[in-house]
């Protein structure tokens, strides 16, 4: 028989472990050899909606820690995307050519 203890351990680090997958596997393929600056823009879009989904989709993460998680990974963004001088990160994913381009152009 577990005691409560060991049960509110477990519950949490399952919690955590899911809260990290996201940031932990884009920190993974980000050390890839191949990867550049449109890259990190990407991967802190990926890391934003699998958060998102997480916490909307898993009713056991409380509502409280999903906020605070939130702000971090949002001030982070801020800090390191938004805040750039050279906006490379965004400007490497709008130039990015494996993004698919939409044309403008009427077709006639």
């Amino acid at each position: 028989m577990h005691s409560k203890a060991t049960i509110t351990y477990s519950s949490e680090l399952a919690t955590y472990t899911s809260i990290m997958a996201p940031i932990a596997r884009s920190i993974k393929a980000l050390e890839g050899r191949v990867t550049n600056a449109a890259d990190v823009y990407i991967f802190w879009l990926a890391i934003a909606a699998s958060l998102r989904k997480l916490f909307l989709r898993d009713q056991d993460i409380d509502k409280e820690l999903a906020q605070k998680v939130t702000a971090i990974v949002n001030r982070r963004y801020k800090e390191f995307i938004d805040n750039s001088p050279t906006d490379i990160y965004f400007t490497a994913f709008f130039l990015d050519p494996r993004k698919p381009q939409k044309h403008h152009e009427k077709s006639s």
